[in-house]
């Protein structure tokens, strides 16, 4: 039998029926999948997609919330042959036009009526002339529509043992075969595609599972969509192939409450959401009383020494016991083995702010063509410059200050020597690699560093008062786009005294104006950076806005367009700025 995820995971199924696979959130209940039931449903899926004429070859779009179902439709759409191509629920539409006429899909399955009024108004626009089916999984406003192209969901078997076919079907996988239809996460253009077979899958999942592992006892939590191009690789089959356990949450919004319930033990998460739960927890431990406000802000004060610095926190046991333990708890990270960033660079504050309360965040490097995670750091020093080791599988190298990766999980464009040019920049240190942001988009400094735009927002964002910043150059100037942190400037407005009803109105105010401009200079300043415009955003970025993409990266352009609620001037002398880089 080939070796694939699929043959790994019946030999989890046969060798341990019983252990639990997915551990999901429904309607308010935890509910166990044994590893068992779960080949025996996604079996009964496949054979229930192939009745429908779903076949080798073909290409199926899942629009899904991620929930068990789509795990086991996307296991079924791969047993079958079928090419998957994920879309997160709540895309926009002009980006989903893109990826489906990239694709070119023959059948969709959709969670329900948003995502199936989405897809039928491209068919209405003839956007879409090769889909003929889409199958809808939530009846509820959709089963009145009398478009021929929808049904609901095919009827599977009643549950039971895996299907008698299972083995010959699992057995016809081919391991060079696509199975998977992934694509970049757009922040410079629109996004490409990534086509990765069952052998890159079945790689990237042995390589997270080697470099830190995972097995048994594992409780590894998932809640991004399937449209993120390392999921499937850092996180769902990892889980599933080393006897862990797949946590899913109820929704996105429940995912705080999911952490505190399960205390999971490995998590793969974004940038924006590990700062953001700095920022929540800062503003409750700002609300501290007596001796436990005296600990917290001396820990505060060596947080931020620590930051500036590029040093990581080294917590006191009194710190430990007083501050550092009960948050873990009431966070749901006391259990924590790894906690991985991937994506855009984390600052340098959240690393320390979270290495100060004893648990270690440690910035990986993920991309679509890697499936998962290609290098990961094995220090996670509270610095913007972190050194990152390869996978178990992976090999790299830098050419020309660009990041280069080959190896088993690498899905490599053909005509190539085998080498990935990820057209990110990098440098080899004594540690390992370190990278720090895109090709062409550097900022030179005064002393001469290179510091590049990614690296230079990330040191914004280490300021409680901004949550996001994108930094571009427009003719000579170096531009700081700035999303602010609502809630932290919310606390210090008051405690100022300044009167406001709205998010809009603060920040209409002058004096948070030159609070971001102070902010923005100071961080800016580490880098030894000078930023000659500020620009304060007046709403929130988001996926459904079109300004972040599906895995939370600011997109440049989106956000240069988005409404501005103050433009103001720095005093400071005209500097390089950030060049263009290749599309991602």
């Amino acid at each position: 039998m080939p070796d694939t995820v699929w043959s790994r995971l019946l030999q989890r199924a046969t060798a341990e029926p019983g252990s639990v696979a997915i551990l999901q959130k429904r309607f308010g209940l935890w509910t166990e999948t044994s590893s068992a039931a779960l080949v025996g449903r996604a079996g009964r899926t496949a054979l229930a997609l192939r009745d429908e004429g779903v076949g080798r070859g073909d290409v199926i779009a899942l629009v899904l919330a991620p929930h068990e179902d789509r795990v086991v439709i996307d296991l079924a759409a791969q047993l079958v042959g079928a090419q998957v191509v994920g879309i997160a629920t709540g895309t926009p539409l002009e980006t989903v036009r893109h990826i489906l006429a990239d694709a070119a899909p023959r059948f969709a399955v959709v969670q329900g009526q948003a995502a199936a009024d989405g897809i039928l108004e491209l068919i209405d626009a003839g956007a879409l002339p090769t889909l003929e089916r889409m199958w809808y999984l939530d009846p509820a406003g959709v089963q009145e529509y009398v478009a021929t192209v929808l049904a609901p969901f095919p009827e599977v078997a009643a549950e039971g043992s895996p299907p008698a076919a299972l083995e010959g079907m699992v057995a016809e996988i081919a391991p060079d075969a696509p199975a998977v239809r992934n694509h970049t996460s757009g922040t410079t253009g629109l996004p490409t595609p990534v086509v990765l077979t069952h052998a890159n899958l079945l790689a990237a999942a042995e390589a997270t599972v080697a470099a830190f592992g995972l097995g048994a006892g594992d409780r590894v939590l998932s809640f991004r969509p399937l449209s993120d191009p390392v999921e499937r690789g850092a996180t769902l089959f990892p889980a599933l192939l080393s006897g862990a356990t797949l946590v899913l949450p109820e929704s996105r919004t429940s995912v705080g409450q999911a952490m505190v319930e399960v205390a999971p033990t490995y998590l793969h998460l974004t940038s924006r959401f590990v700062e953001e739960l700095a920022t929540d927890v800062r503003l409750r431990m700002q609300a501290a009383h007596g001796g436990k406000r005296v600990v917290v802000r001396s820990r505060n004060r060596r947080v931020g020494a620590a930051a500036d610095a590029g040093r990581t926190p080294q917590p006191s046991v009194i710190s430990r016991a007083l501050v550092g333990r009960p948050v873990l708890a009431k966070l749901g990270l006391d259990q924590v083995r790894w906690l991985l960033v991937s994506g855009t660079a984390i600052s340098p504050e959240a690393l320390a702010f979270f290495a100060a309360l004893g648990v270690r965040v440690r910035p990986a490097y993920s991309c679509a063509e890697a499936g998962g995670i290609a290098m990961a750091a094995t220090a996670a020093e509270a610095t913007d410059d972190q050194a990152l080791q390869p996978l178990p599988g992976v090999e790299v190298r830098v050419v020309d200050d660009e990041l280069q990766l080959r190896g088993a999980p690498i899905a490599v464009p053909d005509g190539t020597d085998g080498w990935l040019r990820t057209g990110d920049r990098a440098e080899e240190v004594a540690a390992g690699t370190v990278v720090t942001g895109r090709v062409g988009q550097v900022v030179a400094t005064p002393g001469g560093r290179a510091v590049t735009a990614q690296q230079l927002a990330a040191r914004l964002r280490s300021s409680p008062y901004i949550k996001e910043a994108v930094a571009v150059r427009e003719s000579d100037a170096l531009v700081a786009v700035l999303e602010p942190a609502i809630p932290t400037i919310g606390r210090w407005a008051s405690r100022q005294g300044l009167r406001f009803t709205t998010p809009r109105s603060l920040l209409e105010r002058p004096e948070v104006r030159d609070l971001l401009e102070r902010a923005t200079t100071a961080a800016a300043e580490r880098l030894d950076v000078r930023v000659d415009e500020v620009r304060v955003l007046g709403e929130p970025l988001g996926v459904r806005t079109g300004t972040l993409t599906f895995t939370e990266k600011a997109i440049a352009d989106a956000v240069l367009a988005a409404p501005l609620v103050s433009r103001a001037a720095s005093p400071t002398a005209p500097t390089a700025s950030p060049e263009g880089a290749p599309a991602r």
